[in-house]
């Protein structure tokens, strides 16, 4: 082997001194997937005892199991606290002996103004959706008849909404690890900020396309919705170096959108706080079957969130310009 040739492997697998970020990010990608089934075996499993113990028939079992939307809020709990907790673990060894760097530097660090950023996502998360929802209340495309009763909900309406948002804080988190943690800052050695963003918010809308009962034009409007969402989670990494405030607005968004107005989340249905109905016109702008995410008001709600994620950026740059960020 010619010493040209040598050097052009090297370069084709080691970059900085490391395995290059191509061959840490290819291999990462089944060490999420055993993470994720493996952190969400222990309460689904717990989940079909308790199905099989009163239901004779397996395919009735194994029909709850997979109706993720009508799952207990312990089980939801419990198998997305699975799933982060794996992560963190499959994530800290690939930080520890790949990219030989501290889990500290990672996102999730309690630096000052940790809280700040959190409590900004969730608002922008919520006030997209709020955003949303009034327009087509406003416009006729949603009906609201009224709030939904203690005894719909199956317990009260407090305990309601502080059960899922845990659930979509456990939610969010887990697939903020590996896309806008793990995967973003992996290829952002190779790609670059613009070139990391667009590839892995690609992926993040492709993982949605098995929601789609039946393949239409209006799917590509909703894949597009949720590649831009993943842009703006991007962003939201880049301007503050830490995870915090991706994965609240990807919290809040999901919670917003169906535990509390009870419209369907990646066309999944919920039934929230609010008692809603859905016009059967105007589905480029509601989404139809799939919700919001796959309609124009969407488009729209998460180019404003973009804005004032960019103003605060801004503004915070402008008090203190030391502090860690990036895009302005």
């Amino acid at each position: 082997m010619t010493q040209s040739t040598d050097r052009k492997l090297k370069r084709f697998f080691i970059k900085g001194g490391k395995l290059h970020p191509v061959w840490r990010s290819l291999l990462y990608l089944p060490g999420w997937l055993l993470a994720a089934g493996l952190g969400q075996l222990p309460a689904l499993m717990l989940y079909g005892s308790y199905l099989a113990a009163g239901q004779a028939d397996p395919a009735a079992v194994m029909g709850g199991l997979l109706d993720i939307a009508n799952w207990p809020l312990s089980v939801g709990i419990g198998v997305f606290l699975g799933q982060v907790l794996c992560l963190i673990l499959v994530t800290f060894i690939f930080l520890r002996f790949l990219d030989r760097r501290p889990f500290a530097s990672f996102g999730f660090g309690l630096r000052r103004g940790w809280w700040r950023e959190f409590g900004l996502g969730l608002a922008v998360g919520a006030g997209m959706i709020g955003g949303i929802f009034l327009v087509e209340w406003a416009t006729g495309l949603v009906r609201l008849d009224g709030l939904r009763s203690d005894t719909e909900l199956g317990t009260t309406s407090l305990l309601f909404g502080l059960g899922f948002l845990a659930h979509f804080i456990l939610q969010g988190t887990s697939e903020e690890i590996p896309l806008r943690g793990y995967l973003l800052q992996t290829l952002n050695e190779w790609l670059g900020p613009m070139g990391a963003t667009l590839l892995t918010a690609v992926g993040f809308s492709l993982l949605h396309i098995f929601n789609f009962r039946v393949m239409s034009l209006f799917n590509l409007l909703a894949l597009f919705n949720i590649a831009l969402f993943g842009v703006v989670a991007a962003y939201a990494y880049f301007v503050t170096r830490r995870l915090w405030l991706p994965s609240a607005l990807h919290a809040a968004w999901n919670f917003a959108l169906g535990p509390v107005v009870s419209l369907p989340v990646s066309g999944i249905a919920y039934r929230g706080l609010l008692r809603t109905t859905v016009s059967e016109g105007g589905r480029v702008f509601t989404g139809g079957d799939f919700g919001p995410e796959g309609g124009l008001l969407a488009s729209l709600a998460l180019l404003v969130g973009w804005a004032v994620i960019w103003f605060w950026a801004r503004q915070r740059k402008r008090e203190s310009p030391a502090k860690e960020g990036g895009l302005p």
